[in-house]
């Protein structure tokens, strides 16, 4: 059984919006049919501890434990009404080997003719995080054979 929630919410023109996706997700970022995306920022890696904490990796920042995405998002989602990116090392390369990582983006949702003009998201006024568990059983069988002659 599959269960898929969804919540959605009005909210004024050009608010400051955040996603945050921990590593091995997808953020989708929506602005419905009657506006588009407008990027401010986004980084992949780790700044804050306490943003998708991971038990099996270190969630420890380091110093300059990210890379700036923004280019990327923004080649993706940018002017449309919706997209979706996934927080991986493959799009964004390793900014911090063994460190578990995320994807957060900055962003706002504006009229299409209003996409040009800048926008300024230093602390947006709603977030959410996406994460993905993997579960993986390893079973391991040996089989020993005798022979007598």
């Amino acid at each position: 059984t599959t269960t898929t929630t969804t919540t959605t919410s009005t909210l004024p023109p050009n608010t400051c919006q955040q996603e945050i996706g921990c590593e091995g997700a997808s953020i989708v970022l929506d602005c419905g049919a009657e506006n588009v995306i407008k990027i401010a920022g986004a980084f992949y890696g780790r700044i804050e501890e306490d943003v998708c904490p991971h038990d099996s990796v270190s969630t420890d920042p380091g110093a300059g434990c990210y890379v700036s995405a923004t280019d990327f998002v923004v080649a993706e989602c940018e002017g449309e009404q919706s997209c979706s990116v996934s927080a991986s090392n493959g799009n964004f390369g390793d900014p911090c080997s063994g460190v578990y990582k995320y994807l957060q983006v900055d962003y706002q949702c504006v009229a299409e003719d209003e996409i040009d003009e800048p926008i300024d998201c230093d602390q947006p006024t709603t977030s959410t995080t996406t994460t993905t568990t993997t579960t993986t059983t390893t079973t391991t069988t040996t089989t020993t054979t005798t022979t007598t002659t």
